[in-house]
C-alpha cells in the first residue's frame, strides 16, 4: 500500500477547515507519511502571519490516506 498526505488548515473560531493541499508524493509507509506531515505543517504555519493565526485560532489537521498500488 501507498499513502497520500492531505493537510487542512482549520479555524477554531469559524469551526471550519479548508484543504491546503494533497501531496503529490506517495509514501511507502505510514511512518514516512506522518513524519513528512509534521515537517510540512510547520512550514505552512510559518508562512501564515502570526496575527492571523492568533485571531482565527488556526491549527493544522492532517491524515495519511491509504491508496492501493496499481498493477502495471
Amino acid at each position: 500500500m501507498n499513502f497520500i498526505l492531505v493537510i487542512s488548515i482549520c479555524s477554531v473560531i469559524a469551526g471550519g477547515c479548508f484543504e491546503s493541499g494533497q501531496s503529490v508524493k506517495e509514501y511507502d509507509t505510514w511512518n514516512e507519511c506522518m513524519q513528512d506531515a509534521l515537517k510540512k505543517t510547520q512550514i505552512i504555519m510559518k508562512e501564515i502571519p502570526v496575527n492571523e493565526i492568533n485571531e482565527l485560532k488556526l491549527a493544522t489537521k492532517y491524515f495519511c490516506y491509504e491508496k492501493e498500488k496499481t498493477k502495471v
